[in-house]
């Protein structure tokens, strides 16, 4: 798996850096990963309330997924508000969206192929 990425087009360097720093300047956002052991529903609610973040869904368990659009400062704000309401977080983990090279490669080459 690589950890750097350059995307050529026609010649021309058009995006080069880490696969999650290349995703970011597409404005992918990431995928936030959250499990608590309790209070599930009000952590729901909070997530549902912050800006940056949509798509909050709760199966079953523990875990937690939304999606996030903010910066690292932004993150950090997320996870403090959650402890300052004691809501039991065992596990934060953002990962990065769209984190296929391919699914990157066509978004920043707009689909198009050299022919």
């Amino acid at each position: 798996m690589c950890s750097e990425v350059a995307i050529i087009q026609g010649g021309n360097l058009v995006v080069s850096g880490s696969m999650d720093a290349v995703s970011q300047r597409l404005g992918k956002g990431r995928q936030l990963e959250i499990r608590v052991l309790d209070r599930i529903e009000d952590a729901v609610q909070m997530l549902k309330e912050t800006p940056d973040i949509s798509n909050v869904s709760h199966e079953e368990g523990d875990l937690i997924q939304a999606h996030f659009e903010g910066d690292d400062r932004a993150l950090h704000k997320i996870l403090a508000k959650l402890i300052t309401q004691d809501i039991p977080v065992v596990s934060f983990a953002p990962r990065s969206s769209g984190g296929l090279l391919e699914e990157v490669f066509m978004n920043i080459t707009e689909g198009s192929l050299p022919s």
